[in-house]
């Protein structure tokens, strides 16, 4: 089991460090902040510890559906590398078997907005699944995905639709894993594809998408705003 802690600080060690870095600069976290991180209890969590004076809850339940928490509420909510493992709840309806509809994401958001403060935030990070990465799966008859065990990789254009009925979204694309290790030739290759045929290849060598989601005042429609 240590070896297997030590293999996954390893992994994202770094991650973490640009988040916590990330988060201080949003004016999101430090002493005194109430948090609520999705799932159970991680070196993440260990680290906030020993940085800042924090409150942080955990949950141990199937976040598909209501989490148990009835009275408090949290100045930021961490959904880190967590959105995209989000099955649909179950369902007896053939129809709805058979396709995504996202119910479980949808409600494990609904479910953030309610335990938010006002004036609090919802912090998302999920993998860039418009990465040079996925490409590069393409090419080799892999999966599409930056990691095969995730049940779905959400693309920004989905982010902005389930998170934007309840939040307005400042975007940043981040350089985690150097882009989960994408080989360098097909990435230069992809690029020049995508810059001679006019599509964009904007944040494309990034891995990871950074999502700060605060709620919006009523009435308002605001989407996503790419701050990086």
């Amino acid at each position: 089991m240590e070896n297997q802690g030590d293999e996954y600080l390893e992994t994202h060690e770094r991650r973490f460090n640009i988040t916590i870095s990330h988060l201080e600069g949003e004016g999101l976290l430090g002493d005194g902040v109430n948090i609520l991180e999705l799932g159970t209890p991680t070196v993440f969590t260990e680290m906030l510890n020993e940085r800042f004076d924090v409150n942080i809850t955990n949950t141990s339940t199937d976040l598909r559906y209501d989490i148990p928490i009835t009275e408090e509420k949290f100045d930021l909510i961490l959904c880190m590398e967590l959105i995209e493992h989000i099955k649909d709840q179950n369902t007896e309806n053939l129809g709805e078997l058979a396709s995504f509809n996202g119910s479980g994401i949808k409600n494990l958001i609904s479910e953030c907005a309610r335990l938010l403060k006002i004036g609090g935030a919802l912090f998302v990070s999920t993998p860039n699944v418009h990465c040079y990465k996925v490409f590069e799966n393409w090419c080799k008859n892999i999966d599409l995905y930056t990691y095969n065990p995730h049940p779905r990789e959400l693309s920004m254009s989905y982010l902005e639709e389930v998170l934007g009925e309840h939040f307005d979204l400042h975007v940043r694309y981040i350089k985690c894993w150097d882009c989960h290790g994408a080989d360098t030739h097909l990435m230069e290759l992809a690029r020049e594809f995508l810059k001679q045929n006019g599509f964009s290849y904007d944040h494309r060598d990034k891995g990871d998408i950074f999502i700060t989601c605060i709620s919006k005042k009523k009435g308002e429609t605001k989407g996503a705003v790419e701050v990086g």
